[in-house]
């Protein structure tokens, strides 16, 4: 029916979700909107690393109202497609946005999976000779020989892991009662959604036979609603691409076998005379004998025991059965208090995450927690109802965490005869509470765990890992160890300082250590902003526009930052690597130059003010013979000084320039219409738990012609975005965006 969008922080009424706005989505109700409403679309997708191929998208409706006191409806939709494939084989460490190619000894694509096992080739000198394979004399000539630095796994193509089908099904019905007759309604309303689609959050996903459902009952009238919601997920056989590719590996070689013949070949090839090149070189194609080719049978039978086993050391299959309960109230005693309009209300929420220990530290129970909040709001018409105040205020409590306010403030004053020139300003403390992510994960992605930082999951999550050197199995007395999430947080160095030491360790250790810095990383707190707006809305006979300017100031900033854990020893700045086997600082170097480490991605807060600042202004311009003309600017600012806190990722990931016009024209002639826009935005900075890098400026056409069929009651409508074909991106790792050729019949009586 209706769908409006508030942007900027609404957490004075709606809590720790509405931390940048929100989108009120008002569906028909069957008392009203009576019959049976349809539409099918059907088109192409054109991408150079996809080609081109279909796909069709149908939806109906159906509504009926019984009597007065009782109504149904439900809609179903369908949708199938295939995805942008993402084929990005730069390596991860971009180095002046071009990155190093496949032919790096350490190379590590973007979208390549598998490559992320590495390992120092000196380092598999060593445990060649701690499991016999090598003799001490063949030890001393292997270190003279290896290079001091790592070598990778050849991984395999995101497009040999995935079809890259897109499925979705939408199925929801409800049933609306009004036992009264009257403005009181009760409503039961279930949705289920089930399909498959390519996903990116911290690895890339291919989420297969993915199933949700979410049951709501409403009671609201004229001044209230009480509504409560229970939402559930299935994963179904989704896995996880970077484990699909590093256990396909793994189901023909093992890492250990795969690194102990690239380092002998490597030898024999340096001790034949070859060059460093070419004894990367014939290293590579020995070890990669009997590497499984995708398309193959071989290849195909592990990919399938791979994606059915949950255990990333052997499998990559996503499990997730969350649930989340919510239920909020509200209450307007507009009728009942005349000064003013007031309004009281509420909301509870519990979170009951279950990945068996997949994606959350919940092996063996779930985890469960809670928050809620409470709030008030005020609104007074003063001035012949010209300006009109808004004071509201919010208090939210969450398990983890103290509670805390949000208030807001705003003033809209309407000028002008006819009302038609808007000024507003407004005043709001928003909120961030950290996600089920930031406080429960404990996920292995392969380079790094994702480790959240609730203090219980600290003590949850354990690992045990194998102590590769004899230095480190003296130290430890055996040759492995169990760290815990505490490791991670209050005994690692920075990530920046582990390179700075890792770069010069082999030549000058006493100069790499004094480089090393204790990690000081807080448990993540929820953020805060202080958001400033000013606004003016006008019309002046045909031309309508719209100015905005805004100013955030967010403290306590979430993100994430890298460490790296020594297995054994104690994290401490500078510490001296000649003190002796005894000293806990020494045995933290040992463990850092001998690769018994640990890399934690953890969630965090930073120290540093964050600042944004944006600007936005819009026209729209009707012209003779019903052509329209609309544009608008935006400009958005990020003030953050990454010296004063390096390791800290903000991910801001916003273009600073964005425009977009259009040309558009309704009833062109009888029945029939077009539209035109065009997008242009600057390049930014991408910023994120998968890969950073740069996105380029992007130059986006669209367009549309309409055509009416007033006896069907119906839409036809031919289109194409992005009719240039400049493929662009949006977010890095994902595929570049290509063009859609569509058309669609809507049938609405």
């Amino acid at each position: 029916q209706s769908v409006e969008l508030l942007p900027g922080a609404s957490s004075a009424l709606y809590g720790a979700n509405a931390f940048n706005g929100i989108l009120f989505m008002t569906s028909k109700s069957p008392f009203t909107s009576q019959g049976v409403s349809a539409y099918v679309k059907y088109g192409q997708t054109s991408q150079r690393a996809a080609g081109t191929n279909e796909y069709a998208d149908y939806g109906v409706r159906v509504a009926h109202a019984f009597n007065k006191n009782f109504a149904a409806k439900a809609n179903f939709s369908f949708m199938t497609g295939t995805d942008w494939f993402a084929t990005d084989y730069r390596d991860r460490d971009l180095v002046n946005n071009v990155g190093l190619d496949r032919s790096f000894h350490n190379y590590n694509g973007i979208n390549v999976y598998g490559d992320e096992a590495s390992t120092n080739l000196r380092g598999v000198a060593t445990g060649l000779l701690n499991a016999g394979a090598i003799t001490p004399a063949q030890f001393a000539v292997f270190q003279q020989i290896l290079p001091n630095y790592n070598v990778s796994r050849t991984g395999y193509n995101e497009v040999d892991l995935t079809d890259n089908k897109v499925r979705n099904a939408k199925v929801d019905f409800s049933l609306h009662f009004k036992p009264w007759g009257d403005d009181n309604e009760i409503i039961w309303q279930s949705k289920f959604g089930f399909g498959n689609t390519v996903y990116q959050g911290a690895n890339r996903y291919y989420l297969n036979g993915f199933f949700m459902q979410q049951h709501k009952l409403e009671f609201k009238g004229k001044n209230y609603f009480v509504r409560g919601y229970f939402t559930t997920e299935d994963g179904g056989n989704s896995y996880d691409m970077l484990f699909t590719g590093l256990n396909v590996n793994r189901q023909w070689k093992s890492d250990a076998q795969w690194f102990g013949q690239y380092a002998g070949a490597y030898v024999q090839s340096t001790l034949a005379g070859a060059t460093p090149a070419q004894a990367h070189a014939a290293a590579r194609g020995v070890a990669d004998t009997g590497r499984l080719i995708p398309g193959t049978p071989e290849f195909q039978a592990a990919f399938n025991r791979v994606i059915a086993d949950p255990d990333v050391l052997t499998g990559s299959r996503l499990v997730d059965d969350s649930k989340l309960y919510h239920s909020d109230a509200n209450y307007n005693f507009k009728d009942l208090v005349k000064f003013a309009e007031i309004q009281v209300g509420g909301s509870f929420r519990m979170y009951e995450l279950n990945s068996l220990g997949r994606i959350y530290t919940d092996k063996g129970t779930d985890i469960l927690y809670r928050e809620y909040g409470i709030y008030t709001q005020i609104q007074k018409k003063f001035l012949d109802d010209r300006l009109k105040f808004t004071g509201s205020i919010r208090y939210d409590k969450s398990q983890n965490f103290d509670g805390d306010y949000s208030p807001r403030l705003s003033l809209v004053y309407s000028a002008g005869e006819q009302r038609n020139h808007n000024f507003r300003a407004s005043f709001q403390t928003g909120f961030r509470n950290p996600t089920t992510q930031d406080q429960y994960i404990g996920f292995n992605v392969g380079s790094a765990v994702l480790l959240g930082s609730a203090p219980d999951n600290l003590d949850r999550y354990t690992e045990t890992l194998p102590i590769t050197s004899a230095s480190g199995q003296a130290i430890v007395g055996g040759t492995s160890t169990t760290i815990n999430g505490n490791n991670a947080y209050f005994n690692s160095y920075t990530a920046a300082s582990a390179a700075q030491f890792a770069a010069l360790a082999g030549t000058d250790p006493i100069a790499a250590s004094a480089l090393l810095r204790r990690a000081n990383v807080n448990l993540v707190q929820p953020e805060t902003v202080k958001a400033f707006e000013l606004g003016y809305r006008g019309q002046i006979k045909n031309l309508s526009y719209d100015i905005t300017g805004y100013y955030n100031i967010y403290n306590d900033f979430i993100g994430n930052v890298n460490v790296v854990t020594p297995l054994y020893g104690v994290a401490q700045d500078a510490p001296n690597p000649l003190a002796g086997p005894t000293d806990t600082g020494a045995q933290s170097v040992d463990a850092l130059a001998t690769g018994n480490t640990r890399v934690f991605q953890l969630y965090t807060n930073t120290g540093v003010e964050v600042r944004s600042l944006g600007f936005g202004a819009g026209f729209n311009y009707r012209l003779p013979k019903n052509f329209e003309f609309s544009a608008n600017y935006n400009f958005a600012e990020f003030d953050y000084d990454q010296d004063q806190d390096p390791g800290f990722e903000a991910g801001f990931n916003t273009p600073k320039h964005r425009v977009k016009a259009s040309i558009s024209n309704d009833n062109l002639f009888k029945n029939f219409g077009f539209s035109i826009s065009g997008r242009w935005n600057t390049g930014y900075r991408w910023e994120s738990t998968f890969v950073d890098g740069w996105i380029d400026e992007a130059t986006v056409f669209d367009a549309q012609i309409n055509y009416n069929i007033p006896k069907l009651k119906s839409v036809l409508k031919i289109g194409a975005t992005n009719i240039l074909g400049n493929e662009y991106q949006q977010v890095l790792g994902a595929g570049f965006i290509g063009s859609q050729y569509f058309a669609s019949l809507t049938i609405n009586p």
